[in-house]
């Protein structure tokens, strides 16, 4: 049964979701329901109040999701809180948060303890000059906070595969 669950989110996946790219709005994907619920269940908001990406960050086959919280109650002037949740089994279970973010998020090359290194956008809440952190996974998750170690502060052009472009997404593809 699970086996048959895990090839039907295989599917689902492979016919809803279109890789990400560097357009000025990020392009809504159909999230699996069972991530909806999750989301829901952790009271991080109804669709609509998130935007969110699936994409392989460890490479071990199957996506995770990478959904930036936008509701009010997270995002602040410093920006949003960011979640990175894993499939287990049937279920979603969170890996990491990440507050103080700021789209563009981008998925980069560079790999660190198996995992991608994702960079995201810091600006506000006492930055001036806003600037591209790089967050590499730490083992169990990646950093709490963009603008502390062990974030690193990029100097230069960050390159990477744009998973979030914007807060909110284009109105084609809704979650």
């Amino acid at each position: 049964m699970k086996r048959l669950a895990y090839l039907l989110f295989v599917l689902v996946v492979a016919t809803c979701v279109a890789p990400a790219r560097g357009d000025a709005a990020t392009r809504c994907v159909a999230l699996p329901q069972a991530l909806v619920q999750t989301l829901q269940q952790h009271g991080w908001g109804a669709p609509g109040s998130y935007v969110g990406a699936l994409h392989n960050l460890n490479g071990r086959g199957s996506p995770e999701a990478v959904v930036l919280l936008t509701g009010r109650q997270f995002c602040g002037s410093g920006g949003c809180t960011l979640v990175v949740l894993q499939l287990e089994g049937e279920d979603w279970r969170l890996v990491s948060k990440t507050t103080l973010v700021r789209p563009p998020i981008r998925v980069l090359q560079v790999r660190h303890n198996g995992w991608a290194t994702l960079g995201v956008q810091v600006q506000g809440g006492g930055v001036a000059h806003g600037y591209t952190a790089l967050l590499p996974f730490q083992g169990s998750a990646y950093p709490a906070n963009p603008t502390v170690s062990p974030a690193v502060r990029s100097h230069g052009k960050v390159l990477g595969n744009m998973l979030i472009a914007s807060y909110s997404c284009s109105p084609a593809v809704r979650n």
